[in-house]
């Protein structure tokens, strides 16, 4: 092997792993983060925690539950699939995972993630995704498709 490849190889682990979130899973929660004003949205409780939904025309696109004043919980969505949960006591990250298109766990904290936890915060992304679409009821219907 020649010496010019030999930065290459060198720098492929860190590029590797400074994308580990992903660079299309990154860009699309960031995406979702900035647009959010521009975005429709409702609130709502569901098992006495308050949550706030945002949608872009049908498709859900975040959750943000606060069940106690200090904990806050993000679920992004694509296509209704969880791909990134996030929760926070205040600025600190306390737990967070991001799911890729191959449905691989990447990006955890706590690592390694402890699974039970793992399949309770995916239910409830579940359970809150029922939820907003039920409260959203008829925000989807379009005034000319209403009959008179």
């Amino acid at each position: 092997m020649t010496s010019k490849f030999r930065p290459l190889l060198l720098l492929a682990p860190l590029l590797f792993t400074a994308c580990e979130l992903g660079s299309m899973g990154e860009g699309r929660m960031r995406s979702i983060d900035a647009n959010l004003d521009s975005l429709r949205h409702i609130t709502g409780d569901f098992s006495g925690s308050p949550y706030k939904a945002w949608f872009q025309q049908m498709d859900l696109q975040l959750i943000e539950e606060q069940p106690t004043p200090a904990v806050t919980r993000r679920y992004y969505f694509h296509k209704n699939a969880i791909f990134y949960y996030k929760q926070t006591n205040g600025a600190t990250i306390e737990r967070q995972f991001f799911i890729d298109k191959h449905g691989a766990i990447r990006n955890t904290i706590p690592a390694p993630y402890p699974n039970d936890e793992l399949k309770q915060a995916r239910a409830r992304a579940d359970e809150l995704n029922k939820a907003a679409f039920t409260r959203a009821g008829q925000m989807f219907v379009f005034p000319l498709m209403r009959n008179p």
